[in-house]
């Protein structure tokens, strides 16, 4: 989320499809072809209002979303997706929504070049909790990697 919390201040959100129901499912991911009918989860806690919490979200199409990306991709095309992204206690299903997102275009490949994604941005204060230890210079390598290769 650009700027979410003003000027260069983005939130990172790091989601995977994980299996709903059961709340302790929710940390476990799970493979899919439909990414429009799966339960997308954080897996690891963020703090939301001072308490950890799951970040999860659904997408909502409009129609029928046929399934992998380009599916996705396809009903983004044509409007009518939107992504509600809640927060559930960590061993409770209760999700409670925090925002709706309408998708519009789609990222040139510029735009999606120029991102940097890391998952200590939290410009929106969802931090994650702990330590994330050896992802965090994980990250900051693929940054420089990337950055190092569009030079070239």
């Amino acid at each position: 989320f650009v700027d979410v919390g003003g000027p260069g201040r983005h939130q990172d959100l790091l989601l995977t499809s994980v299996w709903p129901g059961w709340p302790l499912l929710r940390h476990v991911l799970r493979a899919t072809r439909r990414p429009a009918e799966a339960l997308h989860s954080s897996i690891l806690p963020l703090r939301v209002d001072g308490e950890a919490r799951l970040v999860t979200a659904r997408i909502e199409a409009a129609g029928e979303v046929a399934a992998g990306l380009a599916g996705l991709h396809a009903a983004v095309a044509t409007g009518g997706v939107r992504i509600t992204v809640a927060a559930a206690p960590l061993a409770r299903a209760d999700d409670r929504p925090l925002l709706e997102l309408a998708l519009g275009r789609r990222l040139s490949p510029a735009e999606g070049e120029a991102l940097r994604f890391d998952p200590a941005n939290a410009g929106a204060g969802l931090p994650p909790i702990g330590l994330l230890g050896l992802r965090d210079a994980a990250y900051a390598g693929s940054s420089r990697g990337r950055a190092e290769a569009a030079e070239r």
